[in-house]
């Protein structure tokens, strides 16, 4: 496993979750959605992706695999929470909503919208945590260095 793999994505998720769940203010089928589900799937998805890229010999098969599940996984998790706010709104038509009844393919195609957008968010941060700390915390470059030159050069 990638420790550090892991401790990025669930840092960033996390970030991610107060931002946009505003704990502060919990009420609705929203906020119920993103405060059990979401982090849900940000901790098995961090585990997943630090158990997938810890192994000596992943491959770029692998990677796919394991990047792709998790997109198609998050936008899975945003369809169900447009269809429940479609059929809450439709229960409720007096609510704000820009949309009242449930719309599978609208929903849908929100879903692959707003699940890529939050998919990038979560791992392009990451991404840069990583590479932060691998450079500035930990001294792993992976560029060769010239040796130092010697007395007798």
């Amino acid at each position: 496993m990638d420790p550090l793999m892991l401790a990025s994505l669930v840092l960033v998720g996390l970030f991610w979750i107060v931002v946009l769940s505003r704990p502060w203010d919990v009420h609705g089928v929203e906020d119920f959605f993103i405060w059990l589900l979401v982090p849900t799937y940000v901790g098995v998805g961090s585990y997943a992706m630090a158990r997938s890229y810890g192994r000596p010999n992943l491959t770029v098969k692998q990677e796919v695999w394991t990047l792709m599940g998790l997109w198609t996984s998050a936008v899975a998790l945003w369809t169900g929470l447009f269809l429940l706010v479609g059929l809450h709104a439709e229960r409720n038509p007096d609510t704000g909503y820009l949309f009242n009844g449930v719309d599978p393919l609208g929903s849908l195609s929100l879903a692959l919208f707003v699940g890529t957008i939050c998919f990038g968010l979560w791992q392009a941060p990451a991404l840069v945590f990583r590479a932060f700390w691998r450079k500035y915390v930990t001294h792993d470059s992976t560029e060769t260095k010239a040796p130092a030159p010697t007395l007798s050069d």
